[in-house]
């Protein structure tokens, strides 16, 4: 695995003090989530490295453990009504190809965000 249990539950946190409007743990806790969700970026790549033998779609596969991984992260920021942050999962999700199970869920996730639509957007991350 790449160790992203810690962001997980890093992001759990977020959402329920973004539940409870607790702004000192928003405050506190979003700064090393952040650090820990931007180390992920190296050793999904080294996991991921697009080749032939991908089939030819230029996209790496991101498993559904992992895309669910990203949509808590999204989750957590959505509390933090943290744009930027969302954005930047979004991008890294861009570079994968999203399993057929998820794509509708990506869809919404993406599209509610365009729309800068926060409840549209947290009801898509489920």
């Amino acid at each position: 695995m790449i160790g992203a249990s810690t962001i997980s539950e890093l992001a759990k946190k977020l959402e329920e003090a973004g539940g409870r409007r607790d702004i000192a743990v928003i405050q506190r806790d979003t700064e090393p989530f952040l650090h820990e969700f931007r180390g992920l970026r190296e050793p999904l790549e080294r996991i991921f490295r697009s080749g032939p033998e991908d089939g030819g779609s230029g996209l790496p596969p991101l498993p559904e453990e992992e895309f669910d991984e990203a949509v808590a992260a999204i989750r957590g920021f959505s509390a933090a009504f943290d744009d930027t942050s969302i954005q930047m999962v979004l991008e890294m999700l861009q570079t994968f190809s999203i399993p057929d199970s998820r794509q509708t869920q990506f869809r919404r996730l993406r599209d509610a965000f365009e729309q800068f639509d926060w409840e549209r957007l947290c009801a898509a991350c489920g």
